[in-house]
């Protein structure tokens, strides 16, 4: 398995792991930008694990991701950020 590959599957496994813990409970649900863009602290933990994950590999990896202030649309080319 590839290097790359293995530490996706650690990060995909880290945010599962949150959120299976806290299926069914009670969360809050905030909206972001309309009344149906939804987002729960659980959706912003399970995030921040993955990137943990790959940060941990990679400290200076490019995050595109979702929630809170990560960038929003893949890079056309090698950026840093």
């Amino acid at each position: 398995m590839s290097d790359l590959l293995a530490v996706a599957e650690r990060a995909a496994d880290a945010g599962a792991e949150f959120a299976i813990e806290r299926f069914r409970r009670d969360v809050a649900v905030e909206t972001k930008s309309t009344a149906m863009d939804l987002v729960t602290e659980v959706d912003r933990r399970a995030q921040d694990r993955i990137v943990d994950v790959v940060r941990e590999h990679d400290p200076d990896a490019t995050i595109v991701a979702e929630e809170d202030d990560f960038r929003k649309t893949v890079p056309d080319r090698g950026e840093a950020g």
